[in-house]
């Protein structure tokens, strides 16, 4: 239980005609809500019993009907934008397979775009070796 926290402790009597039972409410300061046996009880006897309870929720136990509207009306909220953060994750998940599946291509085409500058570059050496060939030939010729 936490410290401030309401809860119940009920206890058990089994004296003579029947067995009496007391729930008591108890508004917690201290963090052992229970931690002796009611002194006005014989605790010697086998027939009395004293067990702490489940505690009540202080939200559950001192709620408005308005607040309770609005709770739900924020948890229907919370659940439709956890849904859309789902579908988001989901969304970024593909998002980023695309964008490496593109950087992959465009990293395949800057090689090509490489490849064909030295494709280009050897292209017009062999004009400018040709060239040379051509104004050789010209001065034989003439």
């Amino acid at each position: 239980m936490t410290k401030n926290s309401p809860a119940t402790l009920t206890i058990t009597c089994n004296r003579g005609k029947g067995k009496v039972t007391l729930s008591i409410f108890v508004d917690s300061d201290s963090d052992d809500l229970f931690p002796l046996p009611p002194k006005a009880l014989n605790t010697d006897s086998d027939d009395v019993v004293a067990t702490p309870v489940k505690y009540k929720d202080y939200f559950s136990t001192y709620v408005s009907t308005t607040k309770l509207n609005t709770t739900w009306e924020n948890l229907i909220e919370m659940h439709n934008n956890f849904d859309i953060l789902d579908i988001t994750t989901a969304q970024v998940h593909d998002l980023i397979t695309k964008l490496s599946a593109m950087s992959e291509q465009v990293d395949s085409l800057k090689d090509l775009l490489l490849s064909a500058h030295f494709k280009i570059d050897s292209v017009k050496n062999v004009i400018k070796e040709t060239g040379v060939d051509v104004a050789c030939i010209r001065l034989k010729l003439y």
